[in-house]
């Protein structure tokens, strides 16, 4: 058996896998199993995200506390002076309640902030409960749906293993480098991965080929199609 015939084989004996394979994809075991693992999935991205912004809020709001008691301290040093004795230094007595207004303006607009920020803490706190919980209820479902997925898989393993094993002897027979080459397309999703030459046209876009591409494919066996990326052979 030449290699084109045996890797055109090869591709027979795979698509029943891959029938296989689809219909388990689409059970709903399959279903509800791949959707739990995809909200666990991005529930552990969303909790570490609330766990770094409670952080960075709880230290933002430990800065502004200490700025907004520093303020405090120098509103207190104010109430302490005598503006008796500065009655006669109309300058200096300006100045000191200019400074001692702009800090009680900026002590309100940091209470202000103050509150913003504890806000947005028990709000970051609430989501992370909620989403916790969320997250416990579906680890339990996630279990669940494994077992019965696992099951159903299970119940089509002896029919693959048959299947996987006809496919290592032709493996056997078929070069390495081209073997490589048609796993990495199957990876990818490109099915049929191979696929005859109808005319001067791909077989299954329909791409018109060039006479240099047709010329290759004789001397070497597969060309790929620019346009679908499958392996192009002619009988």
């Amino acid at each position: 058996m030449s290699n084109l015939q045996t890797i055109v084989g090869y591709q027979a004996t795979d698509k029943k896998l891959l029938l296989i394979e689809k219909e388990l994809a689409a059970t709903d075991e399959k279903k509800k199993y791949a959707q739990a693992r995809k909200f666990l999935k991005s529930a552990q991205t969303a909790l570490e995200g609330y766990e770094n912004k409670a952080i960075s809020l709880t230290g933002e709001l430990s800065r502004m506390e200490t700025h907004y008691n520093n303020i405090v301290e120098q509103l207190k040093d104010f109430s302490e002076i005598d503006y008796a004795e500065l009655e006669e230094n109309e300058g200096e007595l300006a100045y000191l309640k200019k400074n001692a207004l702009a800090l009680a303006e900026t002590l309100k607009a940091l209470k202000k902030d103050l509150t913003a920020v504890k806000e947005k803490i028990e709000t970051v706190e609430k989501e992370y409960k909620a989403l916790k919980k969320q997250t416990i209820v579906m680890q339990k479902q996630y279990r669940e749906y494994k077992e019965k997925y696992t099951a159903v898989a299970e119940g089509k393993e002896a029919e693959m293993q048959v299947i996987r094993q006809q496919l290592e002897e032709l493996e056997k027979q078929i070069p390495p480098a081209v073997l490589e080459r048609y796993k990495n397309k199957r990876k990818e999703g490109v099915w049929p991965v191979l696929c005859q030459l109808k005319g001067d046209r791909c077989g299954v876009c329909s791409m018109d080929l060039p006479r240099a591409a047709i010329s290759e494919l004789s001397e070497k066996g597969f060309i790929e199609c620019e346009n679908c990326h499958r392996l192009i052979y002619k009988e």
